[in-house]
């Protein structure tokens, strides 16, 4: 009960201006953790719309999806606070994903993806390349006649240089009109 009047009380501060919206995630974020509650909060504030998602093992993954950008970017960090891994997708005009930069916790380059769609929309294609540009990892979507998606095609690519098949990151799926399917499912 007091955590739900807490809530509504910072939410009405953040919305009302009063109290930066990063602020608001924060205070949230920390009462969840200290209260160990498995959620989320999000915040929306001049087309900035913020998301913290507490992961069962102690960890957590914040979204920022900036409209005024394009873009999205997501930080996925462990149970000790230590940053794991961060990606930011660039969007189209539609808020599809065009592309990934995936880079890991000392900020460095692993991977990048790049995003097609077919002529209604529809994702068709997913290929992502490592930080030399090769490509490594490629999913093709697909559709039945009447449209509903099937399971996707995936190929993975040998790395020449290295005479090995590469470890491909983990790229995220995306749904059939593009939107990113860990940020819509609240991964």
């Amino acid at each position: 009960m007091l955590l739900a009047f807490s809530v509504e009380i910072l939410y009405a501060l953040g919305m009302s201006g009063k109290v930066s919206s990063k602020i608001v995630v924060a205070v949230l974020l920390s009462m969840m953790v200290i209260l160990a509650i498995p959620c989320m909060a999000q915040q929306k504030e001049n087309g900035v719309i913020a998301k913290v998602v507490l992961h069962d093992d102690g960890g957590r993954t914040e979204w920022i999806d900036d409209r005024n950008n394009n873009t999205t970017e997501s930080k996925r960090y462990d149970g000790s606070g230590n940053l794991i891994s961060r990606q930011i997708f660039k969007l189209d005009r539609m808020g599809r994903a065009v592309s990934m930069d995936l880079f890991n916790s000392k900020n460095s380059i692993v991977a990048r993806t790049r995003y097609a769609y077919d002529d209604f929309g529809r994702a068709s294609e997913q290929r992502t390349y490592n930080r030399r540009g090769v490509l490594i990892h490629q999913l093709l979507y697909q559709y039945d006649k009447s449209g509903n998606p099937m399971a996707p095609q995936e190929r993975t690519m040998t790395d020449h240089l290295n005479k090995r098949e590469p470890q491909a990151p983990v790229a995220p799926l995306l749904t059939p009109n593009g939107r990113i399917q860990q940020r819509e499912n609240g991964e």
